[in-house]
């Protein structure tokens, strides 16, 4: 299982514009590069990058795909800040958690 989680900072300061516009255009590896910023472990704590690599590279597609569409949401929420959070009733809200199982 893979749990990712989002908040507005680490969003705004841990892509790269060349990450963004890869993940944009549908690369697995632009998706791969940008999620791998949000793995966290079990407590909580964030995962190395290169690590977190390695998880997100033993998925299916089909997961990843998932995973990403969940990380989006998380992401337009984060993005939205404090006031789309209690306006919101989707259900990731800003540095929720999300989990996958790989």
């Amino acid at each position: 299982m893979i749990t990712i989680r989002v908040n507005q900072d680490r969003l705004s300061n841990s892509i790269t514009v060349e990450e963004y516009i890869a993940a944009e255009e549908g690369k697995i590896r632009g998706l791969v590069a940008v999620l791998s910023r949000f793995v966290v472990d079990a407590k909580g704590n964030y995962v190395p990058i290169d690590e977190a690599k390695e998880m997100l590279n033993k998925l299916t597609l089909a997961e990843l795909a998932d995973l990403g569409n969940q990380f989006t949401m998380a992401a337009e929420e984060a993005a939205a800040g404090p006031k789309a959070k209690t306006e919101s009733t989707a259900p990731t809200m800003q540095d929720s958690e999300l989990r996958q199982d790989g």
